[in-house]
This record gives structure tokens, sequence and C-alpha cells, in this order.
């Protein structure tokens, strides 16, 4: 039987705070962040609405409450060192514009992400204690980044089409039970939020996700979705005052306290077998969409 979770909110719509020039930098984010279509996103990108990184980023900086951050994808007993960093990003950003962020993850994650964020540990044995963290918080905003979302026929698979369903827990639940809008981050097909172009991933090699979401970001890595919807947001709100983002000293940061390259399985500061090189340019590129007019 199919399994589907359904977005119960509205189709998110700019507010005030994004300008035509704001549009236009978002619609370039969306074109450089699948120039690499190593995965397919790019087909991805064309089953979406344009604009979703300028909507989701209108969306970040209108919160000023709680937001949670779900990560966490599993691979060879741990995670992958994409996913974690980005949350990282977006977790600093929303704390340094008076929002609460909570990245949440699996304890072994948690562990690790506790010595420089605010973080819930999502319990595998309780779906009840996880509900509760909803309770508690009442997040006003829920962002997934490189999460694992269950295929059509309930089991969740890796981009090589393994069954890794026994190592994942699902956050549907979760996600059905929250009262506020879910924006996703991936870079796959089989991540939470791909649900949205389900029939789009089906063209590619994969078994997609059905878990939809309010807004989907789709990049050739997850991070780097994350960095550029962080540098957007931050940009919209004040030119002179970007992130400063170090994707390298991040990684690092990942592999240390566990995290192994998603691709080659090692604990190494790469993601999705890249070189750093690779990620350096693609970050310096996109920075120089933001620096061009503010000299």
């Amino acid at each position: 039987m199919a399994f589907m979770s359904l977005s119960r909110h509205p189709p998110l719509r700019l507010g005030g705070s994004m300008t035509n020039e704001m549009q236009a930098i978002g619609l370039a984010i969306e074109t450089l962040l699948v120039s690499k279509n190593h995965r397919g996103m790019a087909t991805l990108r064309q089953a979406l609405e344009p604009g979703s990184y300028a909507r989701a980023a209108d969306l970040l900086n209108q919160v000023t409450g709680n937001v949670f951050i779900i990560t966490g994808f599993p691979v060879s007993g741990t995670f992958e060192t994409d996913g974690p960093p980005g949350a990282l990003v977006l977790h600093d950003f929303l704390r340094s514009k008076g929002a609460s962020p909570w990245i949440l993850a699996e304890e072994n994650l948690v562990n690790g992400l506790g010595q420089r964020a605010n973080t819930l540990v999502l319990d595998s044995t309780s779906q009840d204690k996880n509900l509760g963290h909803l309770h508690t918080f009442a997040p006003d905003l829920i962002i997934s980044i490189e999460r694992p979302g269950e295929a059509a026929d309930g089991h969740f698979y890796n981009i090589k089409g393994h069954n890794i369903s026994e190592q994942c827990l699902s956050v549907v639940p979760f996600l059905e039970a929250a009262d506020c809008p879910h924006i996703a981050i991936g870079d796959g097909g089989n991540e939470v939020g791909m649900g949205n172009v389900v029939t789009a991933a089906q063209q590619l090699n994969i078994n997609p996700s059905v878990v939809k979401c309010d807004e989907l970001l789709v990049a050739d890595v997850s991070n780097w979705g994350a960095y550029a919807l962080a540098l957007l947001s931050a940009y919209c709100c004040d030119h002179k005052n970007l992130p400063n983002i170090n994707p390298i000293s991040l990684l690092s940061f990942i592999a240390g306290v566990g995290g192994v390259d998603g691709v080659t399985g090692r604990p190494e500061a790469t993601e999705d077998g890249l070189t750093n090189d690779e990620t350096e340019r693609l970050l310096q590129t996109l920075m120089n969409l933001f620096t061009k007019d503010t000299t």
C-alpha cells in the first residue's frame, strides 16, 4: 500500500521582505545548486515551482520562536557527513537572529552536535517521547535536511537501492503531528520531502521517497542547499552581514564526532565523495552572488 505524508499547510508565498533582487538571486541559486547534476537533481528542480529558495528564506526570516532541524542519514553504522554541517549553519543563523533552533537526530549524532548546538534526541524506541518534543517546544517551523524518507512500500532505501529500514527511524508521525510548515532539503530523491516531486523522481534510478513537505529545496549536495538558504535569508536582512561559512571546518568537526562520507564510507572531512576543492569552489561561486554589489 502506498505510503504518503501529506502536507497540511497551504503553499508558501513570499512575504514583504523579498525584493525582486532577492527573488532573482534565489533563482540563480536554484540553477547553481543543481549544475553538477550527478544525481539528477536538475530533473527534480524542473518539477518544482520556481522560487523555492526565496520562499524558504522569507519564511526563515519570519520565525521568532522554536525551530526544529531534523537531520542524520545512516551509513556504515553511523551517520553521513552530509546534512549535519548544513544543520549547524542553519542553527547558528537562526540563533543569531533571535530564534531558538534545535537540531533533532538519533543519540549518536546528537552526542557529537551537543558540543556546539541545542539538540534533542529522536528516540528509536519511543515515538511518544519524540512527539513530546512537539508538545514541549511547539515549533514555528521544521526543517529537515538529508533525512531518509519512506518509499511507496514503506521501506527506506539508500541511493544504491539497498533497503536500510533497520537503521532508520520514521519522522512521519512527528511531521504529521506538527502544526507548522516544513521545509525539506535533499540531494538524491530518497529523502524526506521528495514526495513533492515523486513522479519526476521515478525517472531516476532510485527508490524515491513519497514523504511530502511544504517547501522542497533540491541541491547537488544537501549541505550546499542549507548554506545557500542561510546566506539568502541573511542577505535579505543585511547585505553586509552574511554568515561566515567554513565548510571544511564543519566537515572536519562532523568527521571528528563519528561522521563518514556517504559515498566512500570513510571518516574524513568530505561529502558525497567530492573533493574539498569542489565544495570550496561551489561556496565561492555562491558567495559571488551576494557580494557583487556590496563594495
